[in-house]
């Protein structure tokens, strides 16, 4: 439950935030399950917060600092999280549809069972991020780095990996499932993944770990 203090301090305005945390660098802050719905809080300090099951569906957060924060159920739909630092942070099964996350900092981030479709992850760092049975259904990759991520039931749609860096050093854990459209778009993959298993069903869904299948949106966050 959010801290009515913290989330008092907050809706006045960035700039005040920011001042009060800078006065309170330690205090633990609880904003979980805080409406946040078309929040402006673009280069906020949101370090460390605990954001566990917010609705900040197309809120801004350009340029914000989010390292180390818990986001995990939270309703990302939409948001602008462009060139945001969230490093360290858990996004476990977080719901990031059709976000903007270009540029952004998800280093050593926790995307497991997140929801990435159609999410923009252009010229973001995901090194050593943790996509275990994450959905990438159309997720823009251009020019993502992916050096050491974690992959194991992840699934990949309609989503090409032509110009992703650093595939090669992937770990997998376990299968994944790539499709047909994913497999022909890419080009060749590096040898690591035919460890995967590939779809062949040429309509681009994958009915093991589809949204339907996997019962999105999240219940029970």
């Amino acid at each position: 439950m959010a801290n009515h203090e913290h989330l008092k301090i907050l809706k006045r305005g960035v700039g005040a935030w920011n001042a009060w945390r800078m006065k309170h660098p330690d205090d633990e802050i609880f904003l979980r399950g805080a409406n946040l719905e078309e929040a402006n809080l673009s280069n906020a300090d949101m370090r460390g917060v605990d954001l566990c099951g917010s609705n900040l569906m197309t809120a801004n957060l350009r340029g914000a600092n989010l390292a180390g924060s818990k986001l995990a159920c939270a309703n990302l739909s939409g948001a602008d999280f462009r060139e945001a630092n969230l490093s360290g942070s858990n996004l476990l099964g977080a719901d990031l549809r059709g976000a903007d996350l270009r540029k952004a900092n998800l280093y050593k981030a926790n995307l497991i069972d997140a929801n990435l479709n159609k999410a923009i992850l252009e010229q973001a760092c995901l090194d050593g991020a943790d996509l275990s049975e994450a959905l990438l259904t159309r997720t823009y990759l251009r020019d993502a780095s992916f050096a050491d991520v974690e992959l194991g039931f992840t699934a990949f749609s309609l989503t090409s990996l032509k110009t992703v860096k650093g595939l090669e050093t992937c770990r997998h854990t376990t299968t994944s499932a790539i499709d047909y459209f994913t497999l022909l778009d890419s080009g060749p993959l590096p040898e690591v993944f035919p460890l995967a298993s590939h779809s062949e069903d040429k309509t681009g869904v994958n009915p093991r770990l589809s949204e339907e299948n996997r019962g999105w949106p999240k219940n029970g966050c």
